[in-house]
């Protein structure tokens, strides 16, 4: 997590490296997690891993286009069309959902 925070070959300022820190951190964080819970999907019982995985991808779905709205549009393009497609594939196995 802390590579994403070093200044040197970034073109960073030392300062604002250390002052962008924490946020560096908190994103690599986020990213962990998800992932972790997206893998955790995959070894769970059929109908709970698709729920969990159903409630990740309205997260980042959620996130991409809060990010998309008041940071930078390729974030919602990036994250919410990650959110988006992971969306449409599990609706595309609906049956799952239906408890069939």
């Amino acid at each position: 997590m802390g590579a994403i925070c070093r200044a040197e070959g970034r073109g960073l300022d030392p300062e604002v490296a250390r002052i962008t820190k924490p946020l560096g951190s908190n994103i690599g964080l986020y990213n962990g997690l998800l992932a972790a819970g997206l893998i955790a999907s995959l070894y769970l019982p059929l109908q709970a891993g698709a729920w969990l995985a159903f409630y990740l991808a309205i997260f980042l779905l959620v996130a991409g286009v809060y990010g998309g709205v008041t940071v930078k549009k390729t974030i919602g393009i990036v994250q919410g069309g990650a959110g988006l497609l992971l969306l449409l594939a599990l609706l595309a196995q609906s049956k799952v959902f239906a408890g069939g």
